[in-house]
């Protein structure tokens, strides 16, 4: 039952990523069909270009999934990709390095941005946000595994932003939703094959107000066998951008 429904989940990830590609193409020849001129007529084009590229990516990406559910017990699988880091346990310090290891690999802010920051340095000692502590592992006994959240800080123009993604600035609801779907749809194309994209999340969970894009907060999880974690991701706008890794220690 189970490879039956891996099976019909490729094929509608299959159908997703062509979709995702099939939108790209036909916004980027709406956009490049506007009367733009010198350096946004270049901006322009490469987001189109970039768009339409990771799009493609994700689609092979999805065959290469498919073809995998497909194929038969004796053939081979692509395993897959591990979690990348120089950090072992042994490390008394194991959990800050892998932390500030991890979220520095994150990719950053998906549009063009003034200033990064560590967020220690921004804004002090980070914590996670509740919908993340909310998902914490807990041992028999109901405790909280131990955890540590560090994060990189964004701050950034948003007339730049906008134009960096081909989205024309204006200060209504639409524009600014128009924006985070495309953020949005790069970041998450963006991330590697560890995550798994959670959101998006309910209101109840993050408090959105109910005329906002519902994409935002970003939340992707993955566990670190070799270690022993479970890591998630968050992104978000509130002011500067935020990309925020948590790891927990996952209950003996």
């Amino acid at each position: 039952m189970k490879k039956l429904f891996d099976k019909i989940k490729s094929v509608l990830r299959v159908f997703r990523a062509l979709k995702n590609l099939w939108n790209s193409i036909k916004s980027g020849i709406a956009l490049l069909k506007m009367p733009l001129a010198g350096w946004a007529l270049v901006l322009v084009a490469a987001f189109v270009i970039y768009s339409v590229v990771t799009d493609y990516q994700a689609l092979r990406k999805a065959i290469d999934y498919m073809q995998t559910a497909f194929s038969s017990p004796g053939a081979q699988v692509v395993a897959p990709p591990g979690i990348k880091t120089s950090v072992t346990k042994d490390d008394p310090e194991w959990m800050s390095k892998y932390c500030h290891e991890q979220s520095a690999a994150l990719p950053p802010a998906p549009f063009k941005y003034i200033k990064k920051d560590t967020y220690e340095k921004a804004k002090g000692v980070p914590i996670p946000p509740r919908y993340v502590a909310n998902r914490m592992p807990k041992d028999a006994k109901g405790n909280k595994s131990d955890s540590l959240t560090c994060g990189m800080v964004y701050k950034y123009d948003e007339k730049e932003a906008f134009a960096s993604v081909g989205v024309a600035y204006k200060f209504n609801i639409d524009a600014f939703n128009e924006f985070y779907q495309r953020a949005d749809n790069i970041h998450t194309n963006i991330m590697d094959a560890t995550w798994k994209k959670i959101s998006p999340l309910s209101t109840e969970e993050t408090g959105r107000s109910f005329y906002s894009y519902e994409g935002y907060p970003l939340l992707f999880t993955r566990e670190n066998q070799a270690l022993s974690t479970v890591d998630h991701a968050v992104m978000t706008f509130a002011v500067d951008y935020y990309v925020q890794f948590t790891v927990f220690e996952k209950p003996k």
